[in-house]
């Protein structure tokens, strides 16, 4: 699984933004409450929004990877 960390003085909405624009399947934020609850808040390039553990996400990533399905 490839990652990029986006860790410059921007805007969390100008990140967000800027990594739909470039088409990034899979964007993470993680705040405060992420932190303390293990839970992450993914949104996908189409801009929907979900919740998953991590390892959950992990484990779903790897599945479509190794299954080579394309729908996000």
């Amino acid at each position: 699984i490839r990652t990029v960390l986006d860790d410059r003085s921007e805007k969390v909405g100008y990140k967000i933004r800027a990594a739909q624009l470039e088409k990034i399947p899979y964007m993470i934020v993680v705040g405060d409450k992420e932190l303390e609850s293990n839970i992450l808040n993914i949104r996908n390039r189409n801009g929907e929004t979900f919740e998953m553990a991590e390892a959950d996400f992990i484990s779903y990533v790897s599945n479509k990877n190794t299954s080579r399905d394309l729908q996000l």
